[in-house]
């Protein structure tokens, strides 16, 4: 089962164990200056930033972009990220 809200959930069914957030960030140089990459940024839309930004933030942790899933959520305002993490 799977709920989402504000706070990170756990997925675990079987041998599969997942996170998902709606507050997924990462760190990143862009153009010789560190910032901080948020995948909820103010002002753009979800259904075109969330499946990119959430794999980033993946290859970021050091997992591969197959191990994320993005999608909007239910009201189409926040990115929903899933990570799965195959080493644990």
């Amino acid at each position: 089962m799977l709920v989402l809200g504000k706070e990170k959930y756990h997925i675990q069914g079987g041998a599969v164990r997942g996170t998902c957030t709606r507050q997924a960030q990462f760190r990143v140089s862009i153009d010789g200056v560190m910032t901080t990459a948020t995948c909820n940024a103010q002002g753009a839309d979800p259904s075109e930033r969330c499946e990119g930004c959430c794999r980033a933030r993946a290859l970021a942790a050091g997992l591969s972009a197959m191990d994320s899933a993005g999608f909007p959520s239910n009201n189409g305002r926040e990115c929903i990220c899933c990570f799965f993490n195959t080493c644990r």
